[in-house]
């Protein structure tokens, strides 16, 4: 449960930085699992 949470958080992380493609670079995002992460971010995360 603890990690569920963990991730929502990452994930709301992951998409505020994502239209930052150093970032992503620097963090090992590739841009098919970048789309992954903002669909996932998307429903979890109003941002």
């Amino acid at each position: 449960m603890k990690k569920n949470i963990y991730w929502k958080i990452k994930l709301c992380y992951v998409k505020k930085f994502a239209k930052n493609p150093i970032w992503l670079k620097s963090v090992g995002i590739t841009k098919g699992r970048k789309r992954e992460i903002l669909e996932e971010g998307n429903a979890l995360c109003k941002i």
